[in-house]
């Protein structure tokens, strides 16, 4: 078992998964990214729990680039319990990413929208909102492990670390290949693995992000959420706009 030491409660700025009316995603980060540079510092070794939309663990990471040598390693529910997901050396890596859909969509030509499937397949959600409301995306894709997206699609904290490279390394390869200008994406993940994807930082490229209406709350489908770098350097030098 563990022990909270320090709690940051967000209750106050969402309603369910969906923000309260006036709140936006600067503040949300604001708020994550002042809570984690103010409790964690190099060389002290923490551990967090993420119970929270999956934007706000990858912001969570985001906050904590792996340049920066703070120590903070995720824990991750399961059923019956929770792991702590920290890599203490070298692993055997099960396996990376897998194609399982990459198709043009309209006369987009500067974005990219990617799917990580890893608890489930985002495929048929995520194209039918890009159809529908991303006029700019004009390549589709969905990025799956070689097994198939499940509870048990990754194995720990060694092969989420391997994933999120990996997943850096193909938006990198995306931009350069037809200079794109922002990608969007869609999330079906572990909280710990958003935030190991988040500590990539700056290397992922200009990325908006969603979250999936799961209870029918709205319309049961997409919201856009955080805006990186966008939004994450307008919290930290205390302007705020409305997205």
């Amino acid at each position: 078992d563990t022990e909270c030491q320090e709690l940051l409660p967000l209750e106050d700025l969402f309603e369910g998964r969906l923000l309260r009316k006036g709140v936006n995603w600067v503040d949300v980060h604001r708020r994550v990214h002042g809570f984690l540079r103010t409790h964690t510092r190099k060389g002290l070794r923490k551990l967090l729990e993420i119970a929270a939309p999956v934007s706000v663990a990858f912001g969570a990471g985001y906050a904590l680039p792996t340049r920066d040598g703070r120590p903070v390693f995720p824990l991750q529910r399961r059923r019956g319990g929770e792991d702590l997901w920290e890599a203490l050396g070298p692993d055997t890596v099960p396996g990376g990413w897998h194609v399982c859909r990459d198709e043009t969509t309209g006369t987009g030509r500067h974005d990219i929208a990617v799917g990580l499937s890893l608890s489930r397949g985002v495929w048929d959600a995520m194209y039918s909102y890009v159809s529908r409301t991303l006029p700019d995306v004009g390549r589709v894709v969905e990025l799956s492990p070689a097994t198939g997206p499940g509870q048990a699609s990754v194995t720990g904290a060694g092969h989420a670390i391997h994933l999120a490279s990996e997943a850096e390394a193909f938006l990198r390869n995306a931009r350069t290949q037809t200079r794109v200008r922002t990608t969007h994406l869609f999330l079906a993940v572990p909280n710990a693995f958003a935030f190991f994807l988040g500590q990539e930082g700056e290397r992922l490229g200009r990325c908006q992000l969603y979250e999936f209406d799961f209870t029918d709350e709205d319309d049961g489908s997409y919201r856009p959420s955080l805006l990186v770098p966008d939004h994450t350097r307008q919290s930290t030098s205390g302007v705020s706009t409305v997205s």
